[in-house]
């Protein structure tokens, strides 16, 4: 945020000059998710003057987010300074690695939380703890006793747990937080606690494991025992799942000579598909994000839990299974477990270039996603989908999406494509009604908007300001006639 300043600004009353800032500038910081961008703010606004520091030095908003890299970490008595200036502030922390070695890492961070952090921990909001080393991590943590009465996200992550089925030490948290919406574990190899989770963060909404799993539940896989820990969670309403080896199942890794045991093991992992059984309810979940995982580890989950009033399921990044023939089964058993979810409406599914080997073709996302409401898709590029679509439409005589379908993609729109997918959606009978663009690249051609605007019920183009350096990212919406 640029700082405008006039030589008449040291004339301004003290008062005047603080009601500004309060309105202006701090607002800035606190709808900011930045924190680089809220760090530099306060230091421009020293900068001004005299008059400006003196009120950013007694403004406590303006230290309420302490961010401390550890390359090397700033003096303790700046830190203890920020500290103090920050008042009763809510405090946002951030505790990051930098180049310092990983040796050198745990004692850095062991004394900015035990002795200058952890003190405050009653005043704790959003705290992200990003280490080299897990272990690390789970060191520093458990230095944390006490009650954080107002934290409401915990971010815990390293760069990466090699050694994970090397090493027994456990991230167990001693401490509690009554508030605690968000909680992210990301690269954590194992985490003690998972069964009495529950009673740490009673209000956790938002769960995120990101290649990390709790000791009960150790194993590629392993969901039902994951989801005997999660159906404690009363208020558990987004659930992020990216599984370590990219999904596969033990299953997928045996030896060839062992091919018979695991048709074998295949076929009683789909009676359990097919039959009831008793399985976790996670009675509050509306939104599952899975990513990086192959089909029978995707089935194996959504087999593993029920959820009455989820609505949404989020897959991106399909592995391929080389060591599996016939895939297309997987995506009928996967199609006949989403039924299991009563309230399920809408599906989105994510593919990236180079990130999701297994990309799903128009029929198989016309079979998924039969029945359901809305379909979301995310794609790299929007034209050869549109030009598929096309295709689609114009052999089967049918639109082969739900009625709403929402593309969000990178560069620009494809106008020409998505002229002919309208004429043939029109000449198939399923003419679309609207098409909605929000989009980061150029404005539509005179021309082609005139020709949308006479076939479609309504039809939006908005170009959004795209800074520098920003790839451009757009969204297309349809809705098609019933």
């Amino acid at each position: 945020m640029a700082i405008m300043t006039s030589p008449t600004s040291a004339n301004i009353p003290l008062d005047v000059l603080k009601e500004v800032m309060m309105h202006g500038i701090i607002y800035g910081m606190m709808v900011s998710d930045d924190q680089e961008a809220r760090v530099l703010l306060r230091m421009n606004a020293s900068a001004v003057c005299r008059q400006w520091k003196a009120l950013v030095d007694n403004t406590s908003i303006f230290w309420s987010l302490v961010w401390v890299p550890l390359d090397p970490p700033p003096p303790d008595e700046s830190l203890r300074k920020a500290l103090a200036r920050s008042g009763t502030q809510p405090l946002d922390i951030i505790v990051q690695t930098g180049s310092c070695a990983e040796n050198e890492e745990f004692v850095l961070a062991y004394e900015v939380m035990k002795s200058l952090l952890s003190p405050h921990m009653q005043r704790w909001k959003r705290v992200q703890l990003d280490l080299h080393d897990w272990e690390n991590v789970g060191a520093v943590v458990s230095t944390w006793e006490g009650a954080a009465v107002l934290l409401e996200e915990l971010s815990l992550s390293s760069e990466s747990a090699d050694d994970l089925h090397e090493t027994s030490l456990c991230l167990h948290p001693k401490f509690t937080a009554p508030r605690l919406r968000t909680f992210t574990l990301h690269d954590i190899s194992y985490m003690a606690g998972g069964k009495t989770l529950h009673m740490h963060f009673p209000s956790l909404g938002k769960l995120s494991l990101v290649r990390s799993c709790f000791d009960e539940a150790i194993g590629i896989g392993n969901w039902p025992k994951l989801m005997q820990i999660l159906k404690s969670l009363t208020y558990l309403h987004s659930l992020s799942l990216t599984p370590d080896c990219g999904g596969y199942d033990d299953e997928d890794e045996e030896d060839e000579e062992d091919e018979e045991d695991e048709d074998e093991d295949e076929d009683t992992d789909r009676d359990v598909v097919r039959g009831s059984g008793s399985r976790p309810s996670l009675e509050s979940l509306e939104h599952l994000a899975i990513r990086d995982m192959s089909p029978p580890g995707i089935n194996k989950l959504l087999a593993a839990f029920t959820a009455p009033r989820l609505t949404h399921i989020e897959i991106a990044n399909i592995q391929s299974t080389p060591s599996l023939n016939d895939e297309d089964d997987y995506l009928e058993e996967t199609k006949a477990l989403l039924t299991h979810f009563p309230a399920l409406h809408t599906l989105t599914f994510e593919e990236h270039d180079g990130l999701g080997p297994r990309c799903l073709d128009i029929d198989e996302l016309q079979n998924l996603a039969e029945g359901f409401e809305h379909l979301n898709l995310v794609r790299d590029d929007l034209g050869p989908l549109l030009e598929s679509l096309t295709k689609q439409v114009a052999a089967q005589s049918q639109w082969p999406f739900p009625r709403s379908a929402v593309i969000q993609f990178e560069g620009e729109v494809p106008v020409a494509a998505l002229r002919e997918l309208v004429e043939a959606c029109a000449v198939a009978g399923h003419a679309i009604e609207s098409v909605v663009i929000v989009q980061s690249a150029s404005e539509c051609p005179g021309d082609d908007s005139s020709w949308f605007k006479s076939k479609l019920q309504k039809f939006s183009w908005t170009t959004m300001s795209n800074p520098d350096g920003i790839v451009d990212k757009g969204s297309l919406a349809f809705l098609v006639h019933g």
